[in-house]
């Protein structure tokens, strides 16, 4: 089974931010999302809705895949980028080989 043959990944469906739908913008791994208004600062709230799927492909590699009953899984859900005061927003893509930046 080669890479042209795989079926699985990602199907993204609607997103909102608090109630509104807004367009994604998808960028290899990445997805932006640009707002109507500014978040504020300190205490801002902001509830976000993903709705997407995922199939999990059959034998996968390192530790995404299935075989049977078995199912290794990991670093498959959506993730909210970090924000640090070095280098502001982490927008580098994930590239399947070691772990996410995290908080």
């Amino acid at each position: 089974m080669g890479a042209r043959s795989f079926v699985g990944g990602y199907r993204l469906g609607e997103v909102t931010a608090d109630g509104a739908a807004v367009t994604p913008k998808v960028d290899d791994t990445m997805m932006r999302l640009d707002l109507a208004q500014p978040l504020a600062a300190h205490g801002g709230k902001l509830t976000v809705v993903v709705h997407y799927a995922f199939q999990v492909p059959d034998r996968g590699a390192d530790r995404m895949g299935r075989d049977s009953a078995l199912y290794e899984i990991a670093q498959w859900y959506p993730r909210m980028a970090v924000y640090d005061d070095v280098r502001g927003w982490n927008a580098d893509p994930y590239i399947g080989q070691g772990e996410f930046y995290l908080e």
